[in-house]
């Protein structure tokens, strides 16, 4: 029996004009994609086509053997909220040999319709009588390609078996990918064995080491391609860890933002890694997905910062560590914001008001270990939340919703008004922040045929409305 090996990506699309794909880990036993930092931490978000970065070649993060016949998993969370009948459908591709480098092997080709969609050789694409399971129930025509349209970020996992690869050598050197309408995807590189070749030698473990250091955000490690128009990231992040400690500490202090200690933990053995709500008054919260690992090219440590907000204003980072580690001290407290008064009457969905809130104490609910999501479970009957209506909790009078910033100009289109990152608060509207299907799929259909960002077709819209 072959053993069952799983991989996971993740693709954000924020409501109106933004759209990610990440991979990301799944455990011991999982696999690192071509632009991944080793298997366990997550890739950075990607919009450039399917296969993520078109710098990296194969074999970038390692090509592990597989057997012909041995199960793979593949697992994908999408946040398809443009409801399109032909572009929110993922398959997966392969290819051999030389062409597994280039992007174009992978792209679509004529029909988009989702039971039509397919790639030119030498990519083939898997079918449904070859795809073993979606979602844990047998795979039919109803259930792939993987129907992403209701925004499950919880994911949708795929099981398939590694087919039969023809020739030798690098003729075996095969990468699969999983890619959606808008060609965008994730790689992951595999050295093809035969089925009937010997299980490849049990790799040793290295020891543990420190993972400490400062990790300082520049224009050099910014990540642009994260989100059209984003802001990068200025400051740094130190880390206290010891050799083979469970949990590791990071005081987070971004540029004009208050500092904070948060704690890293290990949801898969060898990466420590925490949710954060980066947040400020008079501006949109932005949360985080920050991950520490031992870097898979050098002996040293390199931090992975995603911006995972719905409307990223920020640009992610991937952050060597630093020569030289700046001294550790205790921040103060993170007080209200100055004018602040909670919003009159709420209560929660449980009739709790503000004043029962302690878990928002101090700041706490930038780093509360249930999730970021939490105080959304106890939103009231207009679907307001503490985090909406309280101070302490980055609510109340001064609270701003972030607005996704105008993108580059895109040659032959209008351009929309505005630059940088801007919010909105309560009362007010930017005109930008709309519906998602407000334009219906004709639009998002056609942005695709012309080989323009989706973000950039609907932002520039967004501007003519205003």
């Amino acid at each position: 029996m072959f053993r069952v090996f799983q991989i996971a990506t993740l693709a954000a699309f924020a409501h109106i004009v933004e759209g990610h794909v990440r991979a990301l880990p799944t455990g011991a036993s999982g696999f690192g994609c071509r632009d991944c930092n080793g298997k366990a931490t997550p890739g950075p978000f990607r919009v450039n086509g399917p296969i993520g970065a078109n710098n990296k070649q194969f074999g970038a993060n390692g090509s592990p053997k597989v057997a012909e016949g041995q199960s793979v998993e593949l697992k994908i969370g999408y946040n398809g909220g443009h409801r399109s009948q032909t572009l929110n459908y993922f398959n997966v591709r392969y290819a051999c040999g030389a062409p597994a480098n280039n992007a174009n092997t992978f792209r679509k080709v004529g029909d988009t319709n989702k039971d039509n969609i397919n790639c030119n050789l030498p990519c083939k694409q898997l079918k449904y009588d070859q795809i073993e399971e979606v979602d844990g129930v047998k795979a039919t025509q109803t259930n792939y390609p993987v129907d992403a349209r209701q925004s499950r970020q919880s994911g949708y996992s795929v099981k398939f078996k590694i087919p039969k690869i023809e020739g030798a050598g690098d003729q075996r050197k095969c990468t699969f990918v999983l890619v959606e309408g808008r060609d965008w995807g994730a790689a992951w590189d595999f050295d093809v064995q035969p089925a009937n070749a010997p299980a490849p030698p049990t790799t040793t473990t290295p020891p543990p080491s420190s993972l400490a250091g400062t990790f300082k955000f520049t224009t050099q490690n910014c990540q642009k391609a994260d989100s059209p128009g984003c802001t990068c990231l200025g400051g740094e992040i130190t880390v206290q860890h010891t050799p083979g400690a469970a949990e590791a500490k990071a005081l987070v202090k971004i540029a004009n933002y208050p500092p904070q200690i948060v704690t890293l933990k290990q949801p898969n053995p060898g990466a420590y890694s925490t949710n954060y709500v980066l947040s400020r008054c008079g501006t949109g919260d932005q949360e985080l997905d920050i991950t520490l690992a031992p870097n898979g090219q050098t002996s040293k440590s390199i931090l992975n910062v995603g911006v995972i907000a719905d409307k990223p204003t920020l640009c992610g980072s991937i952050v060597p560590v630093s020569a030289q580690t700046s001294p550790w001290s205790q921040p103060p407290a993170i007080p209200n914001c100055g004018t602040c008064t909670n919003t009159a009457d709420w209560k929660d969905k449980d009739g709790d008001n503000c004043g029962q809130y302690s878990s928002c104490n101090g700041g706490a609910w930038r780093t509360l270990e249930k999730g970021l999501g939490f105080y959304k479970k106890y939103a009231n009957s207009d679907g307001k939340s503490a985090r909406d209506a309280c101070c302490a909790c980055g609510g109340g009078s001064t609270k701003v919703y972030p607005v996704i910033p105008t993108p580059p100009t895109t040659p032959g289109l209008p351009t929309a008004t505005g630059t940088g990152p801007t919010t909105t608060n309560n009362n007010g509207n930017s005109g930008i922040t709309r519906k998602n299907d407000m334009y219906g799929d004709a639009v998002e259909d056609d942005a695709a045929g012309m080989g323009v960002t989706l973000g950039a077709v609907l932002t520039v819209f967004a501007g003519i409305l205003v």
